[in-house]
């Protein structure tokens, strides 16, 4: 088990609070559900895509830009960067 104990300031801090007040949780699910959501950020940069949001009406994606996804991107290969399903795939059709 581990334990964690945050000391938040300034921006950090307001910033968290405003989380909190938007998602209407307790501190604890917030943290954890952004773990979760970071977790799946990185699986998915391990296999080189880009994580981020898109706008249905006009097609405009916003990639995020955090440092260490941005790291775990680019430390993979070429081949790497393809999902297994996406190899699958075009094996199949060629």
């Amino acid at each position: 088990m581990i334990r964690l104990q945050l000391r938040l300031r300034g921006r950090t801090e307001e910033a968290f609070g405003h989380l909190v007040d938007m998602l209407r949780g307790a501190p604890k699910e917030i943290v954890l559900d952004g773990l979760a959501l970071l977790h799946f950020a990185a699986q998915e940069a391990s296999v080189g895509r880009k994580i981020g949001s898109l706008d249905p009406k006009n097609g405009e994606f916003r990639a995020v830009a955090i440092m260490s996804l941005q790291a775990l991107g680019a430390r993979q290969s070429p081949e790497a960067s393809v999902a297994p399903a996406a190899q699958r795939t075009k094996a199949a059709t060629a």
